[in-house]
């Protein structure tokens, strides 16, 4: 769960580049030109890692990019790593490459702000609200997902403030963007289905209900005395669901998997290759209604009920075709995002100094 919720973050930070990685200074207007800060003759000389820090790394236009604010990208990359191995540490090749790729997107991302400046995009804070939910959902819905999401962000006000940005910079893009016309013709939808068929294809699925009695590691002394435990437990619980007992009633009763009792056992539905070979064996056999014998694994063992199946198909023109044309749509709208940056990078002095 650790290593799903750091690759969740990190997709989270690549969503629209800058907005949702906390490394911006907080505040919605942009730095000032760098010939705007005092001279150094009139400061202190600070340390040697001080004048690193301080160092600029690229200018826009005359707004510096500091190598301290390059720097904290690096780092909180590399923190979410170790939430999974604490001992991990980019080796310094890997640490330099990342560092110009976080510097690259930092410049992308002044640029656009810049341009977001230049007119009047108020945001609200019901704006930013949904816009943090939206990425919530990437980690699942309920209060443990939304605990995962909130637990990546260490200042939540900082994390506001750079998604302001992004909310801005967007409704500057949509600005530019209602002088263009955005068509998808219906040959492009056929075309695209008839070209990518693959991709409708739907897999033999199965939603199971399950009851779960945890055992200890098979070289634990108590093992064997746990597993007939567990056994005469889900043998007990098989004869009452045969008899007419509710199977979700039984989950909450036997389960030793909270979320399983929370649920009922329902896990929703399945493909093949999602589970361990012995329940992917037995769950697939299983005719909706059906209950398993119980089955052992690694993690415990399990009794399982099949609700229901589908059977492997591909979808119709019919049934996709609005989707292909939201996808085509939303494919033009950012190539065109991605042509307003560049003619605005273009126009813009762009100083990379790293």
């Amino acid at each position: 769960m650790r290593k799903m919720n750091v690759v969740l973050w990190i997709l989270v930070i690549g969503i629209g580049g800058w907005a949702y990685a906390a490394g911006n200074s907080p505040g919605a207007a942009a730095d000032p030109p760098e010939k705007n800060a005092p001279q150094h003759e009139t400061q202190m000389v600070p340390p040697a890692d001080a004048q690193q820090n301080q160092r600029v790394v690229a200018r826009i236009d005359g707004h510096p990019i500091y190598f301290h604010e390059v720097e904290k990208r690096v780092d909180n990359f590399e923190k979410k790593f170790q939430e999974v191995n604490p001992l991990m540490k980019l080796p310094e090749d890997k640490r330099i490459q990342i560092r110009q790729d976080m510097l690259d997107r930092m410049v992308k991302e002044k640029i656009m702000e810049l341009a977001a400046a230049t007119g009047h995009y108020p945001v609200t804070d019901a704006e930013i609200d949904e816009r943090i939910n939206q990425l919530q959902t990437l980690f699942g819905e309920g209060e443990e997902a939304r605990q995962r999401f909130l637990g990546g962000i260490s200042d939540m006000a900082e994390f506001r403030d750079n998604i302001a940005r992004q909310v801005r910079i967007d409704k500057y893009i949509e600005a530019v963007q209602k002088n263009q016309v955005f068509d998808v013709a219906d040959a492009e939808v056929r075309a695209y289905y008839d070209t990518n068929i693959d991709k409708f294809n739907r897999e033999e699925t199965v939603r199971i209900s399950q009851i779960n009695w945890r055992l200890p590691p098979v070289e634990d002394p108590v093992y064997a005395e746990k597993l007939k435990t567990a056994m005469d437990k889900a043998e007990a619980a098989m004869k009452e669901a045969q008899s007419g007992t509710d199977f979700s009633e039984l989950a909450k009763k036997y389960s030793e998997d909270p979320k399983a009792a929370e649920t009922g056992g329902d896990m929703g539905f399945v493909r093949r290759k999602q589970l361990v070979e012995p329940l992917e064996k037995v769950v697939f056999a299983l005719a909706p209604g059906e209950v398993s014998s119980p089955v052992t694994t690694q993690f415990g063992v399990f009794l399982l009920k099949a609700i229901e199946k589908t059977e492997p198909r591909v979808l119709s023109f019919d049934e996709v075709k609005q989707d292909i044309r939201d996808g085509l749509l939303r494919t033009k709208k950012g190539k065109s995002r991605d042509q307003i940056y560049q003619d605005l990078k273009n126009k813009t002095k762009v100083e990379v100094l790293l």
